[in-house]
């Protein structure tokens, strides 16, 4: 992905360390899901921190992690990632697809769990709408409406509704832990999904 493609897709990487901060204060228990997955980052610290609770690399990789994006190099990349630290071939990893969650949520992962998840992870794109090439395309809004209703305003970053997401994903006691613009503590169109969590 080209630089410049990054920032219209409000990609936006999570070094290794700060992942793995972030799993670590938030992941207690599988299964664990990136509803955003990009390279696997999350993923990957949240593997290596329950295995280090005594789970099985190899179970671990194959039945307790979930990722979604919608570009299938980030897929791929993911796949490989925790293939790589699981030793096990990379069509084993088989939580990881090529979808958007904002859309379909749950029915995403035709595996998912259906108490739902322990943990939600992630670093969500940033599409604020004030900017030309983040601005959602014509009938993309209509269509979150559809799904998230009064959350989704005239300016409604993607970003604030992966955390509605994440809710309608997470297991009863579950916990979540995703990346958010500063935008989300002030912002008008900010206010609904404030008060939902």
């Amino acid at each position: 992905m080209q630089e410049g493609d990054r920032h219209v897709r409000g990609a936006f990487y999570t070094p290794a360390d700060v992942a793995a901060s972030l799993v670590a204060a938030t992941v207690e228990r599988g299964p664990v899901v990136d509803p955003t997955c990009g390279a696997g980052v999350f993923l990957l610290a949240a593997g290596i921190g329950l295995a280090a609770r005594g789970a099985d690399p190899r179970g671990v990789a194959t039945t307790q992690l979930f990722g979604a994006d919608i570009d299938p190099v980030a897929v791929h990349l993911t796949r490989c990632a925790l293939a790589g630290w699981a030793g096990i071939d990379p069509a084993e990893v088989g939580g990881v697809v090529e979808a958007d969650p904002l859309l379909t949520g749950r029915s995403t992962w035709p595996t998912a769990p259906t108490a739902g998840f322990g943990a939600v992870v992630g670093n969500p794109p940033f599409l604020g709408q004030l900017r030309r090439g983040t601005a959602y395309e014509s009938g993309r809004r209509a269509v979150l409406r559809e799904v998230y209703g009064d959350l989704v305003g005239p300016y409604t970053d993607a970003a604030w509704l992966f955390l509605a997401c994440g809710l309608r994903l997470l297991h009863p006691g579950g916990r979540m832990v995703l990346v958010q613009p500063q935008s989300l503590l002030s912002a008008r169109d900010a206010g609904p999904v404030r008060r939902h969590l």
